[in-house]
């Protein structure tokens, strides 16, 4: 005589599938926060606080031209490591109406007296915002630090790039260059 199938071997199937939609379900979250895919050509309100004067200080105030956001703590290496070389990206294309700006995410705390130094140390002179509670990760769908984003001179996403970013990367010039033609062009 057949004894019915243990409930065990039943379900096994059912748990097998809910396991697989929710890696799937997980696949497709980390693709929306690809560079360039989920929030691109989205206008972003986006506000902070002016690191030196301690004014408030939003996107809208850029607008008119093309603007690298770029997301730092004191506490991470590759934002250091990649700070310099966007200040030296800052100096070089700023008069072509390319703005910069270093936004610094460390938490209230015992680092925050160190921003300031650490700024200097690096060589910093492109404006820099404080963004204290880190409302940059969720404006522009930031992973971590860095995160940097692209935005247009209408204050549309371009690219978002999650991670630290390499300035003479053919792909990053490229989108550059295009986002400031489009703006000498007034796009």
């Amino acid at each position: 005589m057949n004894e019915p199938e243990p409930r065990r071997r039943r379900r096994r199937p059912v748990v097998i599938g809910l396991v697989a939609a929710a890696a799937l379900l997980a696949v497709i979250a980390a693709a929306a926060l690809l560079p360039g895919t989920a929030t691109s050509g989205d206008a972003v309100d986006y506000a902070a606080v002016d690191q030196a004067t301690g004014e408030p200080v939003d996107l809208a105030s850029l607008e008119g031209r093309p603007v690298l956001l770029t997301s730092w703590a004191t506490w991470c290496g590759p934002c250091t490591e990649e700070l310099p070389a966007i200040q030296e990206l800052y100096e070089d294309r700023r008069d072509e109406g390319f703005e910069v700006v270093a936004v610094n995410v460390n938490a209230a705390g015992p680092d925050e007296p160190a921003i300031a130094p650490m700024a200097e140390e690096l060589g910093l002179t492109m404006p820099q915002w404080r963004d204290r509670d880190n409302r940059f990760a969720a404006a522009f769908d930031g992973v971590g630090v860095p995160t940097n984003v692209l935005v247009d001179e209408h204050g549309a996403i371009v690219r978002t790039w999650q991670g630290a970013i390499d300035v003479e990367d053919e792909d990053f010039l490229a989108t550059l260059d295009d986002t400031l033609a489009a703006a000498d062009g007034g796009s």
